[in-house]
């Protein structure tokens, strides 16, 4: 014992010592020593450096005047440093050791107390581990043992200093230095070297690296500093911007509203949206809107990839917003999307499918950096379907790159491939300059222009275009390249055909332009290619031509200081256009407002001023509108005893009023006002006025208070009825509901009086903006259950009973992981006059089946439906309605159309429900019924098969009415998808669907229709219900084709006749060819339509005079019993009469537009219709060409070009090469 204590203490005075190996040999029983040192931590610098906010990873700040040198940034030459060694002493065995004299040997000396390590700030551990020695081993000695011993120390090493690049004091900017250890020294895992960001002619740390957006809304608070109501953010304060710049990700699709003029220099802005590892975009995809508000001192990270305030929008609207502050980008950052360029612009980097109006920028941007840049003041890029109206630029714009460079005042880079956009009524004053250097074989382009770098559309598609429209500049104009640099006064290239276009612009800054192989300069387009270029003008002096290189040029010219305009012939405009630059007249204001006064839609384009002092005196915009009159209200804003109708008015003729009572500040998007405003409980209102061509009025409020001795509710809120001169129309209050659950899968919740009396709130608060009355509610309760829920428990008490039906609830919805249950009016009414107590609502799986319902069931969900009041079981709800959704997902090879719900009784016998269907959306079975009881997911797998609808848009519908029924085939195998249906069919069909028992019906009452015709019953019951009438003369016309709008019109009769009041879900159309609609019929196809149950046609026909088919039928009947179960059924992907998919969002249609729907983007055409809905799209090899381009290639084969990177591991902007194979869509 006494020899292994030595033994450590020997080793721990080796270790600390670090005294030669071989001395230690011959003091003690150690050899084969090893030492390795690791730097953990480096000690401050301390003195004027200051540690930096690590949003740039850069350890410390150092500001310096300009002229300062860089001896005189007294650099340390030492740094303070805490080390690591780790020591291993290998010990031989007692063997070994006896073999020189002994185990400690007798001239081994102790240590003595002298010494002793007594160094309190070393530490040391040692650990022993028996290692096997083969000789000993075979002799039976000992082991040999080895030993580890881990040191920390502090010392000081000498460092020197690496630039990123020359330090030059003589203009601002900022050098990084960055230590260089001595030779022999390395870093421990995790630790960095210190680096010294060295900003020159800035004072003050905190004017570069002030903290991230999160440091600083670390104590944002979501009362004063921002609000959340619903999906809108409305920011307040800096540190509100900084919470939404920081979480943007978790915002994107809100409406984001900024209440105030903000400051945001005290933090570093993260843009809101942006792109993953992969090249893929997140993009915001709401609404914001600035109000005219000021974001301020905008300030960013160092090397953001997508800068501005958004990185990447799609699907956006940006709006009514003055940005200000800079943006830097010195090197491509470790982050960056490999091959991908740098985009920086004041409002977003990149853009589609985007609306920005109104919007203006002040950001300078400066880039120098060894990439490919886009730069711009309000979208770097901009794709598809992008519309910029009424905004401008002020801010300085510098790149200095490699290979390609865009830059424009307005959009540095618009590119097009499926739909068109456009650039009107805006203006540049901000410089831009370029200086593009080749790289990677790459010979270096430069495209600059004072609204646009370049666009291009395409050269084969007029209907994909991007144009310039009444646009000025005034900013100098500059771009260097040692390949190509085309600089224009509006664009710097304009590539496609003829419907490329630019129109009544103007430009009165210098344009230069040089590079070292072709270098293109103009007053309006640098290189136009195949464009074209009408009534636009540039200054004298600023540069020798309208154009370069190609295009077609109408009605340009030149003018004078005083904007007298030269009836001069363009050189480039070709024959047939002799005099250019007089059409709207021989002064530049006269000629620019002449062209706006002579389109089509002269309100799209604002018109043209001139201010004394302002822009030199050239034309600006109208900027000092007439403002519209404030409304007023009628009577005034007080308090009353009774409910009022308020008026609300404006003196400005023609003005728009719009309104809101939800306190939120009114816009053009709000509620239009036409009819007096019902108030019949405490509201306030907010209205403006607004007209074209002048300024939306101020804000008016007023506050009512009404006093009334109307009904309390249980929490002993006050709550009037509501007045009855308004139509009842159906207010959806969603709510969420809390719930328990066990560990079998069992939740619980409870309907509490106070969640109602909630949703009667809202509902009344909504009305009242709808003005309409709020007794038509549907209730709309989510329960918060798990995923892995198995049964749930709803408790009824009585008083909600009571509530729901005194304040006529149309409909209580509960919907669940696990169940969805709605109750119609009739069923609320049922379960209160009968429970008269507190009740349950309980669906749970069916424990037991009888091989019948196994047999249809199989391991599909199958639930026992119960409600029970005092022990007592209550089944059938009289009048009254439930619907039910049952959570299920197709099985391999199952068809919707065959999917059923089946009632099971309480002998087991199954029971197919007509009114059943499969909601492919939402994955639910949904089914109606007026009792409870076993219910079960079915499938009919021997259902009838055709022949002829394999590939026809209708099979599922056409599987769905044969399932149940209403339909058979048309003989040998065939359903005959699209011949024609006869009188006699549909109101067979319909019939059925009624389930109506004719068996009574023995003779017929026309003439025309046999005793013995399969449908004659039907005929009958059809005309004693005023279904039908005949077509005169006694006669009905059995065998006659139905028309479109005849089958509207039976179908409205048949809703009354079974008291279905058909739903309004979708807005009401108008069909290209409504002229054509009988008058007999027009409201019957209003109705139908509105509730989707007719789509329309290819074209938005309705064809009212058309044949029905026996799709088209198989359709309809297949969308009226799902509308029957749950109107939620009409959104969404729906299919119209000819088979094309359309997508419905709040009973609209998308038209003309691109939207990504569950990660997929769709192009809708103007009718609302896509060719198809693509699904597990396959891919087929092709082999580059020479001159191939992602654009090219996609728009060949049909696909997004980002699509078309992505599956080939690329991005759109990585060079293709002649003979690479790429994966392509088969056609």
């Amino acid at each position: 014992m006494e020899r292994k204590f030595l033994s450590i203490l020997l080793v721990v005075r080796m270790v600390f010592t670090m005294l030669p190996a071989t001395v230690f040999a011959a003091e003690c029983d150690t050899v084969n020593v090893g030492s390795v040192g690791r730097i953990t931590a480096f000690d401050e610098l301390g003195g004027n450096f200051e540690r930096s906010v690590p949003f740039d990873g850069y350890t410390y700040a150092l500001s310096v005047e300009k002229g300062t040198s860089v001896e005189d940034l007294n650099l340390p030459d030492e740094l303070g440093v805490t080390m690591e060694r780790t020591s291993t002493v290998t010990t031989p065995s007692e063997d070994d050791v006896r073999d020189s004299g002994g185990i400690m040997g007798e001239d081994t000396a102790t240590p003595s107390e002298s010494e002793e390590v007594t160094d309190t700030e070393e530490e040391t551990s040692v650990s022993e581990n028996a290692v096997a020695s083969p000789s000993n081993a075979d002799e039976g000695g000992t082991e040999e043992k080895t030993s580890t011993a881990t040191t920390h120390e502090t010392e000081t090493i000498s460092v020197s200093w690496q630039s990123n690049k020359d330090f030059n004091s003589d203009k601002d900017g900022n050098v990084i230095f960055t230590a260089e250890l001595p030779e022999g020294y390395v870093l421990a895992t995790g630790v960095e070297l210190p680096q010294i960001n060295v900003i020159v002619g800035i004072q003050g740390r905190a004017a570069i690296t002030p903290p991230t957006a999160a440091e600083y809304a670390a104590d944002a608070g979501s009362a004063t500093d921002y609000t959340i109501d619903g999906t809108t953010l409305t920011i307040k304060t800096a540190k509100g911007a900084a919470f939404w710049s920081a979480s943007g990700e978790a915002y994107l699709a809100y409406t984001v509203k900024l209440d105030a003029d903000i400051d945001v220099s005290g933090f570093q802005w993260t843009p809101v949206g942006s792109i993953d590892e992969d090249g893929n975009l997140i993009p915001f995809s709401g609404t914001f809107d600035g109000q005219g508000h000021t974001i301020s001192g905008m300030n960013f990270a160092n090397n953001v990839q997508l800068a501005g305030l958004f990185g990447s929008v799609s699907g956006a609207v940006i709006e009514n917003l003055t940005v200000s502050g800079s943006i830097t980008v010195t090197e491509v950052a470790s982050d960056w999307v490999e091959e991908n360029p740098g985009f920086a612009a004041g409002i977003v980097g990149m853009a589609s499918d985007t609306t920005i109006t109104n919007c203006h920028s002040e950001v300078q941007i400066t880039a120098d950096i060894a990439a490919s840049f886009a730069a711009a003041g309000i979208a770097a890029f901009a794709g598809d379907n992008v519309r910029i109206d009424g905004c401008s630029n002020g801010g300085a714009i510098t790149v200095n790159g490699v290979n390609m460079t865009f830059a424009g005042g307005i959009v540095g880079d618009m590119e097009l491939l499926t739909g068109s956009s456009s650039i009107k009524n805006c203006a540049n004053t901000g410089a831009l300059t370029a200086d593009v250097t080749g790289g990677d074989g790459q010979i270096g382009l430069a495209y600059l222009g004072g609204i646009v770098g370049q666009k291009s559309g395409d050269e084969n598609h007029e209907d994909i275009n991007a144009v310039v429209e009444n646009c000025y500049n005034s900013g100098t104009l500059s771009a260097t390249s040692s390949g190509i640099a085309n600089v224009g006064g509006i664009a710097g290239n304009n590539y496609g055909d003829s419907w490329e276009r630019i129109s009544n612009c103007y430009n009165v800054g210098t344009v230069t332009g040089a590079a070292g192989l072709a270098g293109f300069s103009a007053g309006i387009v640098g290189s136009n290619s195949t464009g074209s270029v009408y009534s636009s003008y540039w200054k004298t002096g600023t540069a020798d031509t309208c154009v370069q290189y190609n295009g077609l040029i109408y009605n340009c010219g030149i003018f004078d200081t005083a904007g007298a305009l030269a009836a001069t012939t363009d050189e480039n405009a070709g024959t047939g256009y002799p005099e250019h630059g007089l059409l709207y007249g021989s002064n530049l204001l006269t000629a620019l407002n002449g062209w706006v006064e002579a389109q089509a839609a002269p309100g799209d384009y604002q018109t043209w001023i001139m201010k004394s002092g302002v822009n030199n005196g050239y034309p600006i915009f109208g900027a000092e509108m007439e403002s519209v009159a404030t409304p007023t209200f009628s009577p005034a804003g007080g308090t009353y005893s009774a409910a009022q109708n308020v008026t609300i008015s404006c003196a400005t003729t023609g003005a728009d009023i719009y309104y809101t009572t939800n306190g939120t500040t009114p816009t053009t998007d709000s509620i239009k006002y036409t009819t007096p405003i019902s108030v019949s409980a405490t509201t306030t209102i907010q209205a403006i006025a607004a007209k074209s061509g002048m300024e939306d009025s101020g804000v008016a409020t007023a506050a009512y208070t009404i006093q009334t001795g109307g009904s309390t509710h249980s929490d002993g809120d006050s709550y009037t009825p509501p007045v009855d001169n308004k139509p009842e129309t159906v207010v959806t209050v969603p709510a969420e509901a809390p719930s328990s659950s066990d560990s079998k899968g069992n939740a619980t919740m409870t309907v509490t009086q106070d969640k109602l009396n909630e949703i009667l709130k809202t509902a009344q608060q909504i009305a009242a903006q709808q003005g309409v009355k709020e007794n038509g509610i549907v209730a709309e309760l989510t329960v918060n259950t798990p995923a892995a829920t198995k049964s749930l428990t709803v408790n009824l008490p009585k008083v909600v009973q009571d509530t729901l039906v005194k304040e006529r609830v149309v409909e209580l919805k509960i919907n669940s992981s696990a169940i969805e249950i709605s109750f119609d009016k009739a069923a609320i009414g049922a379960i209160q006059s009968t429970a008269g107590m507190d009740a349950q609502i309980t669906a749970k799986p069916a424990a037991v089946l009888s091989a019948e319902a196994k047999a249809a069931i199989g391991s599909r969900p199958v639930f026992d439906l119960t409600l029970t009041y005092g022990g007592r079981i209550m089944s059938s709800f009289g009048t009254g309605n439930v619907y039910v959704g049952i959570p299920y997902t197709l099985g391999k090879n199952e068809q919707t159309g065959n999917i059923a719900v089946v009632y099971v009784d309480e002998g087991g016998k199954v029971t197919w429900l007509t009114q059943s269907s499969y909601d492919a959306t939402r994955k639910l079975a949904i089914f109606a019924t007026d009792h409870f009881s076993t219910y079960g997911v079915a499938y009919k797998p021997g259902a009838p098969t055709f022949s002829d609808i394999d590939s026809h848009w209708a099979k599922d519908d056409i599987l769905f009415v044969v399932n149940r029924g209403l339909f058979t085939g048309t003989g040998s195998g065939k359903f005959g998808p699209d011949l024609p249906i006869t009188r006699g069919m549909f109101v067979t069909a319909l019939g059925r669907l009624a389930q109506a028992d004719v068996s009574s019906c023995k003779q017929s009452s026309f003439s025309d229709v046999s005793d013995d015709a399969y449908y004659m019953g039907y005929v009958e019951w059809a005309n004693k219900n005023s279904i039908v009438n005949g077509i005169g003369g006694g006669k009905y016309a059995p065998d006659a084709i139905i028309t479109r709008e005849q089958m509207a019109v039976m179908i409205d009769r048949y809703a009354t006749v079974i008291g279905f009041q058909l739903p309004a879900v979708h807005t009401e159309n108008t069909f290209a060819d409504g002229v054509r609609i009988s008058s007999w019929a027009k409201d019957a196809v209003r109705r139908v339509q509105m509730s989707g149950i007719i789509n329309g046609k290819t074209g938005n026909f309705f064809d009212p005079q058309g044949d029905a088919t026996r799709a088209e039928v198989s359709a309809v009947l297949k969308r009226f019993i799902e509308l029957a179960i749950n109107s939620d059924t009409a959104q969404g992907w729906v299919m119209n009469d000819s088979g094309k998919w359309m997508y419905y969002e709040n009973g609209k249609p998308i038209v003309s537009a691109a939207k990504t729907i569950d990660g997929i983007s769709y192009s809708f055409d103007q009718n609302g219709e896509i060719a198809d809905v693509p699904k597990n799209r396959q891919y087929a090899l092709y082999t580059a060409q020479k001159g191939d381009s992602f654009w090219l290639i996609a728009h060949k084969y049909g696909c997004n070009m980002y699509e078309l990177a992505g599956v080939n591991g690329k991005t759109i902007f990585s060079i293709i090469y002649a003979g690479e194979v790429l994966k392509v869509p088969e056609k």
